[in-house]
This record gives structure tokens, C-alpha cells and sequence, in this order.
């Protein structure tokens, strides 16, 4: 199981990589923490807005289909 120190150590490790990760690349460190923090929480959002979108556009191509069915040819 995991506790909450374990938890906490991990995200510590993750952090510190993530620093010597800037340093390395020489990328300033908090654009990083934007992208890191910032970057999942659009994603999510976007996936929640496209989401439905998305069924919305497939919906309205099945009833068109339908339509096409019922039409009276010219």
C-alpha cells in the first residue's frame, strides 16, 4: 500500500528530476511549472468540451443520413 510519505517522496523525486531537467536543457524552471501544472488541466478541459462536441457532431450526422433516407429524389 501506498502511504501518504511514499506518496509525498515520489512526487518529491519527480520534482527534482523535473528541475534537473531544466537545468540541464537550460529551460527556466517556471515555464516548466506551467507546462506541468497548466498543461493536464487544459487537456482535461478541452477533453471535456470536445467530448460532447464531438457527440453532438456524430448525432447530427446520423439524423442527416435519416433525412437523406425520407428525401424525395429530383
Amino acid at each position: 500500500a501506498l502511504t501518504l510519505a511514499g506518496a509525498l517522496s515520489m512526487g518529491a523525486q519527480q520534482a527534482s528530476a523535473a528541475n534537473e531537467y531544466a537545468q540541464v536543457s537550460g529551460i527556466d524552471s517556471r515555464a516548466l511549472v506551467f507546462v506541468l501544472i497548466l498543461g493536464p488541466a487544459f487537456a482535461w478541459v478541452a477533453y471535456n468540451i470536445l467530448q460532447p462536441g464531438l457527440n453532438q457532431l456524430n448525432d447530427m450526422q446520423v439524423k442527416n443520413k435519416d433525412n437523406d433516407k425520407n428525401a424525395v429524389p429530383l
